[in-house]
């Protein structure tokens, strides 16, 4: 039969627990208090990871069923410790009034310890931070008296404690034990739509486990329906612009470590070293501590790796570094020595969020962690050996300096959450996923709050959402600019007077104001791709750009004709491809009066989706100026009758000298591929789909001496 508990001290609320291993904690516990010679255990771990959920499930639903003990006590240690406190706060636990009229701590030890001795009881100690000698504050510890079970984020502090047991809580390790208790504190587990679903896991994945972090979180978002709402709360804490509760019971392990030595390590570490330390970074972790001078006095070379060592344990003591995880494979687990959980990351960088400059000579690469420097705005990497800003550092960056004139490579990645790659390992890249502005270094000067200054020396740049710019002008001079990719700057009216006389390739994506490219007398002498999308306002291709090989456009809705008869055969000598997609009023691809002798050396017209097009792609007396056409392709074009229809004063039969491939593709339209006989003189491929009315393909064909038609030697394949 069991026995009932004479009095419960605790509050009887508990949040609900996920995980097996939550479960397997509380049952050795409990196997441990009903054994008789155990009466002192130590629960130890990371602040947030749910000691006192657990404990308070012992309590409230266990306990009450243990014939071991009569009295079930909770305290909760107060931060500012002392003898005389706790003696207090035990005193109200077990209502014994009247120890508050005794001032002496050891009159009121004894008065505690027979209190406390009448009964066999359990008193748990929760939030300790340091460690005490149980006599001194009256707590009786002896076989078949009291047991004593405490909980603590410093393994050091259960050490002195005297455990005899000790138990670890550890994160969540199972994601959907992690995402069943965000659900259950959200909306008790209902379905969520599948958007804001989505964006819910990103959340509870940058918990890592921490089921106070998870609760939180919850907390914050209940009542949150709307989709943009979510996703700024993503944003926000991905920028660590949101004060944690998690966050301050992790910096307590921080400021309890007492020695600002230990303490200036343990940034350095985190900022410098990141979340794993490894055989190898942990030798190398002892040389910046020596080269930092965090490691004082005058020492020989083993001592100073001796000081390093015992740093890094008081760090693990306290919970702040982790030995690895055992359930990771083996080989990961032999080559980590120690891990830093990646909130105990964001707390220590919450620690230096105030950092608004940073000059770091000599750094070989960029700290890690320093995504959460959010109010950083000026950065100096002169004299650095740096070349790479890893994805997302620096989200409020304005200002950056190398060296202007320097060759040396670098890839940099500002304000970016998405995957981005750059052409080439050997050049001077950026990419600025935000920004209101862009400019150059002009005299000195530095760019004001919304504006990123650029090194001069860039070869390739990617900059989207760049809200404050009307003129790429603007950016300044950019000497050695090979790419540029411009997106989503809905401002930009106008190319302008540009200065890259380097850059090659142009693209330019959801650009809706741009109307104009160039101004009169500019030119881009080395251009050779230019492709331009989702530009509403912008009509036509006029880009002085004399080098230019391929035009490539999307979805833009006002553009009529892609290019002018006299721009094409008095401009870009080397022009060789136009792809057109999707431009709703588009009606010729290549317009205006017809140039006198001159011809274009085009070799491929690609066209889809553009269903304005009436009746023919080109005419007859177009086809003396595109001698070396090689392509055409044309698909999804619903108005679309023929592909050569009759000119005004070519003859009826006419040829394609050059043409290898054709392909026609969705046409429902399309009756014929021309009017007329048309020779094919080189054609290799001819692939058909979809085109139901289109009966039969012209093709004049040379004669046999029997007077037969004759397929043309060059003609491999018709697929239809």
């Amino acid at each position: 039969m069991l026995q009932n508990v004479g009095k419960v001290r605790t509050p009887s609320v508990t949040t609900k627990l996920v995980g097996d291993e939550s479960e397997d904690k509380i049952r050795k516990i409990c196997e441990y208090l009903m054994e008789d010679d155990i009466f002192i255990i130590g629960v130890y771990g990371m602040g947030g990871v749910g000691k006192t959920a657990i404990l308070m499930h012992i309590h409230n639903r266990i306990l009450p069923e243990n014939p071991a003990s009569n009295d079930v006590f909770w305290v909760t240690v107060p931060q500012e410790f002392s003898v005389y406190e706790l003696q207090d706060e035990i005193a109200n636990a077990v209502e014994l009034e009247n120890i508050s009229k005794i001032k002496d701590v050891k009159s009121r030890a004894c008065l505690l310890d027979r209190n406390l001795k009448k009964k066999r009881s359990i008193l748990i100690l929760d939030d300790l931070w340091m460690h005490f000698g149980v006599k001194d504050v009256g707590i009786p510890l002896e076989k078949g008296d009291l047991k004593l079970v405490l909980t603590t984020q410093s393994l050091d502090v259960c050490s002195k404690m005297l455990y005899q047991k000790q138990i670890k809580i550890e994160p969540l390790r199972q994601p959907i034990d992690n995402w069943t208790l965000f659900s259950e504190k959200l909306c008790f587990g209902k379905e969520l739509p599948s958007e804001v679903e989505e964006i819910a896991r990103s959340i509870v994945d940058k918990r890592e486990g921490m089921p106070l972090g998870i609760i939180e979180i919850a907390t914050h978002l209940r009542g949150v329906e709307k989709v943009h709402e979510w996703k700024g709360m993503l944003q926000k804490l991905e920028d660590s612009r949101m004060e944690l509760g998690l966050f301050k019971r992790l910096k307590l392990s921080y400021m309890n470590l007492g020695d600002p030595q230990v303490q200036q390590c343990f940034l350095h570490f985190v900022l410098c070293f990141g979340i794993d330390l490894t055989k190898t970074n942990r030798e190398e972790s002892i040389e910046s501590f020596i080269d930092e001078g965090l490691l004082g006095g005058i020492a020989t070379q083993q001592e100073m790796h001796d000081q390093n060592n015992t740093i890094l344990d008081k760090l693990r003591k306290a919970s702040l570094l982790d030995d690895p995880d055992e359930h990771v494979p083996p080989m990961i687990r032999d080559m980590t020595l120690q891990h830093v959980h990646p909130m105990i990351t964001g707390m220590t960088l919450q620690l230096v969020t105030s950092t608004t400059h940073m000059v770091k000579a000599c750094l070989g690469e960029v700290p890690k962690g320093m995504e959460m420097l959010v109010k950083l705005r000026y950065l100096d990497l002169n004299g650095t050996q740096i070349k790479t800003l890893p994805e997302g550092v620096l989200g409020k960056l304005v200002n950056l300096f190398l060296e202007q004139n320097s060759s040396r490579k670098y890839q940099l990645v500002l304000n970016v959450s998405r995957e981005d790659f750059f052409t080439g390992d050997n050049k001077r890249c950026i990419i600025i996923g935000s920004c209101d502005g862009v400019s150059t270094r002009v005299d000195g000067e530095i760019g004001g709050d919304s504006c990123a200054l650029l090194p001069t020396n860039v070869q390739e740049l990617k900059v989207s959402c760049c809200g404050g710019v009307t003129s790429l002008c603007d950016i300044g001079p950019l000497e050695n600019l090979e790419v540029l990719e411009i997106e989503e700057w809905e401002m930009l009216e106008e190319l302008g007077a540009v200065h890259f006389p380097r850059l090659w390739n142009l693209n330019i994506t959801g650009c809706s104001k741009l109307r104009h490219l160039l101004e009169v007398g500019q030119w881009l002498p080395c251009l050779l791709w230019f492709e331009i999308k989702g530009s509403e306002e912008l009509e036509g291709i006029n880009i002085a750009a004399p080098k230019l090989q391929t035009i490539v456009v999307y979805e833009c809705p006002k553009m009529t004709r892609v290019v002018e008869w006299q721009w094409l055969t008095t401009g870009p000598q080397d022009l060789q491809r136009i792809y057109v997609f999707n431009c709703a009023k588009l009606e010729d691809i290549i317009a205006g009066p017809l140039p006198r002798r001159a011809t274009s050396l085009l070799q491929g017209l690609s066209i889809k989706g553009c269903n304005n097009m009436k009746r023919e792609l080109l005419t007859s007396d177009v086809l003396p100026y595109l001698p070396f056409l090689q392509s055409i392709c044309v698909e999804s074009c619903e108005g679309i009758e023929v592909i050569i229809g009759n000119g005004a004063t070519i003859p009826h039969s006419s040829s394609f000298p050059e043409l290898t491939f054709l392909t026609l593709i969705n046409l429902p339209e399309l009756r014929s591929v021309c009017d007329g006989a048309m020779r094919f003189n080189s054609v290799y491929w001819i692939d058909v789909k979809g085109c139901p009315r289109l009966k039969s393909i012209s093709l004049q064909l040379p004669l046999l001496d029997n007077g037969l038609p004759s397929p043309r030697p060059s003609l491999q394949e018709i697929k239809i």
